[in-house]
Protein backbone atom coordinates (compact mmCIF):
# COMPACT_ATOMS: atom_id res chain seq x y z
CA UNK A 1 0.00 0.00 0.00
CA UNK A 2 1.27 3.02 -0.53
CA UNK A 3 2.04 5.65 1.62
CA UNK A 4 0.85 9.54 1.73
CA UNK A 5 3.52 12.46 1.78
CA UNK A 6 2.94 16.47 1.93
CA UNK A 7 4.29 17.39 -1.69
CA UNK A 8 6.98 19.92 -1.49
CA UNK A 9 9.13 22.32 -3.95
CA UNK A 10 11.54 19.30 -4.82
CA UNK A 11 9.00 17.05 -5.99
CA UNK A 12 7.52 19.88 -8.35
CA UNK A 13 8.32 18.01 -11.90
CA UNK A 14 7.56 14.52 -10.62
CA UNK A 15 4.04 16.06 -10.18
CA UNK A 16 3.72 18.13 -13.15
CA UNK A 17 4.73 14.66 -15.26
CA UNK A 18 2.10 12.45 -13.45
CA UNK A 19 -0.55 15.31 -13.42
CA UNK A 20 -0.21 15.58 -17.15
CA UNK A 21 -0.05 11.59 -17.62
CA UNK A 22 -3.19 10.69 -15.30
CA UNK A 23 -5.34 13.99 -16.91
CA UNK A 24 -4.48 13.19 -19.77
CA UNK A 25 -5.56 9.13 -19.38
CA UNK A 26 -8.41 9.93 -17.75
CA UNK A 27 -9.95 12.45 -19.98
CA UNK A 28 -7.80 12.23 -23.64
CA UNK A 29 -10.34 10.42 -25.11
CA UNK A 30 -13.49 12.28 -24.65
CA UNK A 31 -11.71 16.26 -25.66
CA UNK A 32 -10.33 16.99 -28.34
CA UNK A 33 -6.55 17.44 -28.39
CA UNK A 34 -6.61 21.26 -28.70
CA UNK A 35 -8.95 21.69 -25.34
CA UNK A 36 -6.46 19.12 -23.99
CA UNK A 37 -3.29 21.13 -24.94
CA UNK A 38 -4.55 23.82 -23.76
CA UNK A 39 -5.94 22.85 -20.37
CA UNK A 40 -2.41 21.26 -19.42
CA UNK A 41 -0.53 24.34 -20.48
CA UNK A 42 -2.47 26.28 -18.25
CA UNK A 43 -3.23 23.81 -15.41
CA UNK A 44 0.23 22.21 -15.04
CA UNK A 45 2.69 24.75 -16.03
CA UNK A 46 5.64 24.65 -13.42
CA UNK A 47 5.63 28.13 -12.68
CA UNK A 48 1.59 27.82 -11.56
CA UNK A 49 3.04 24.04 -9.72
CA UNK A 50 5.31 25.99 -7.82
CA UNK A 51 3.30 28.93 -6.74
CA UNK A 52 0.39 26.73 -5.54
CA UNK A 53 2.95 24.07 -3.89
CA UNK A 54 3.85 27.50 -1.94
CA UNK A 55 0.50 28.78 -0.94
CA UNK A 56 -1.37 28.28 2.54
CA UNK A 57 -4.28 28.08 0.68
CA UNK A 58 -3.27 24.62 -1.19
CA UNK A 59 -1.93 21.41 -0.45
CA UNK A 60 -0.50 18.78 -2.80
CA UNK A 61 -0.56 15.00 -1.18
CA UNK A 62 1.17 12.36 -2.75
CA UNK A 63 0.68 8.56 -2.94
CA UNK A 64 3.92 7.09 -3.00
CA UNK A 65 5.12 3.84 -3.68
CA UNK A 66 8.63 2.72 -3.69
CA UNK A 67 9.99 6.48 -4.24
CA UNK A 68 7.50 6.95 -7.51
CA UNK A 69 3.79 9.06 -7.45
CA UNK A 70 1.23 6.66 -8.04
CA UNK A 71 -1.28 9.49 -7.50
CA UNK A 72 -2.25 12.75 -6.00
CA UNK A 73 -4.88 14.93 -4.55
CA UNK A 74 -4.69 18.79 -4.69
CA UNK A 75 -6.87 20.75 -1.93
CA UNK A 76 -7.85 23.89 -1.95
CA UNK A 77 -9.26 26.29 1.24
CA UNK A 78 -11.41 28.90 0.84
CA UNK A 79 -9.73 31.99 -0.88
CA UNK A 80 -8.26 29.29 -3.13
CA UNK A 81 -11.11 27.65 -3.93
CA UNK A 82 -12.51 27.23 -7.71
CA UNK A 83 -16.03 27.53 -7.03
CA UNK A 84 -17.69 27.66 -3.78
CA UNK A 85 -15.45 29.75 -1.32
CA UNK A 86 -16.87 28.47 1.97
CA UNK A 87 -14.74 29.13 4.98
CA UNK A 88 -16.48 26.14 6.80
CA UNK A 89 -14.83 23.77 3.42
CA UNK A 90 -12.37 22.12 1.92
CA UNK A 91 -12.42 21.72 -2.28
CA UNK A 92 -10.99 18.89 -3.31
CA UNK A 93 -10.07 19.69 -6.99
CA UNK A 94 -7.98 17.42 -8.03
CA UNK A 95 -7.52 13.48 -7.30
CA UNK A 96 -5.68 10.67 -9.90
CA UNK A 97 -4.49 7.51 -9.57
CA UNK A 98 -1.88 5.94 -12.33
CA UNK A 99 -3.60 3.36 -14.32
CA UNK A 100 -1.49 0.67 -12.66
CA UNK A 101 -2.21 1.47 -8.64
CA UNK A 102 -6.07 2.06 -9.85
CA UNK A 103 -8.87 -0.35 -8.01
CA UNK A 104 -6.28 -0.98 -5.40
CA UNK A 105 -7.34 1.28 -2.55
CA UNK A 106 -4.74 4.12 -3.97
CA UNK A 107 -7.54 6.09 -4.53
CA UNK A 108 -9.30 5.80 -1.17
CA UNK A 109 -6.20 6.32 0.70
CA UNK A 110 -5.90 9.97 -0.41
CA UNK A 111 -9.28 10.61 -0.45
CA UNK A 112 -9.22 9.67 4.06
CA UNK A 113 -6.31 11.97 4.05
CA UNK A 114 -8.36 15.18 2.16
CA UNK A 115 -10.83 14.38 4.90
CA UNK A 116 -8.33 14.08 7.65
CA UNK A 117 -6.99 17.71 6.49
CA UNK A 118 -10.62 19.03 6.70
CA UNK A 119 -11.21 17.51 9.99
CA UNK A 120 -7.62 19.11 11.15
CA UNK A 121 -8.58 22.30 10.14
CA UNK A 122 -12.08 21.58 12.18
CA UNK A 123 -14.27 22.38 8.74
CA UNK A 124 -17.75 21.14 8.02
CA UNK A 125 -17.58 19.69 4.73
CA UNK A 126 -15.14 18.00 1.61
CA UNK A 127 -16.56 19.40 -2.02
CA UNK A 128 -15.93 18.52 -5.43
CA UNK A 129 -16.62 19.22 -9.04
CA UNK A 130 -16.79 15.84 -10.96
CA UNK A 131 -17.77 15.86 -15.04
CA UNK A 132 -21.05 14.43 -15.21
CA UNK A 133 -20.04 11.63 -18.07
CA UNK A 134 -17.28 10.27 -15.73
CA UNK A 135 -19.80 7.85 -14.37
CA UNK A 136 -16.66 5.80 -12.57
CA UNK A 137 -15.29 8.56 -10.85
CA UNK A 138 -19.06 9.57 -9.64
CA UNK A 139 -19.64 6.09 -8.52
CA UNK A 140 -16.42 6.24 -6.65
CA UNK A 141 -17.65 9.29 -4.70
CA UNK A 142 -20.94 8.21 -3.83
CA UNK A 143 -19.20 4.67 -2.76
CA UNK A 144 -16.79 6.87 -0.38
CA UNK A 145 -20.08 9.16 1.27
CA UNK A 146 -20.23 11.83 -1.27
CA UNK A 147 -23.78 13.44 -2.39
CA UNK A 148 -24.73 15.13 -5.47
CA UNK A 149 -25.53 18.73 -4.10
CA UNK A 150 -25.85 20.22 -7.59
CA UNK A 151 -24.06 21.44 -10.93
CA UNK A 152 -21.12 24.23 -11.81
CA UNK A 153 -19.01 24.50 -15.36
CA UNK A 154 -15.71 23.84 -15.80
CA UNK A 155 -14.02 25.06 -18.93
CA UNK A 156 -11.79 22.61 -20.69
CA UNK A 157 -9.93 24.83 -23.19
CA UNK A 158 -13.35 26.23 -25.27
CA UNK A 159 -15.53 24.20 -24.20
CA UNK A 160 -17.98 24.38 -21.14
CA UNK A 161 -18.80 21.10 -19.72
CA UNK A 162 -20.85 19.89 -16.92
CA UNK A 163 -19.86 19.21 -13.10
CA UNK A 164 -21.43 17.77 -11.02
CA UNK A 165 -20.86 19.77 -7.25
CA UNK A 166 -20.51 16.73 -4.28
CA UNK A 167 -20.51 17.00 -1.02
CA UNK A 168 -18.92 15.19 1.78
CA UNK A 169 -20.28 16.48 5.21
CA UNK A 170 -17.37 16.10 8.46
CA UNK A 171 -20.35 17.04 11.06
Amino acid sequence: MPTITRATLPCLEQLRQIAVETFTDTYGAMNTPENMRHYIAKAFNTDRLATELQSPLCQYWLAMSNGIIVGYVKVNFAGAQTDIHDPRSLELERIYVVPAHKGKGTGSLLLKKVVEVAREHGLQYVWLGVWEKNEKAIRFYEKMGFQKTGTHQFVLGDEEQTDFVMKFFIW
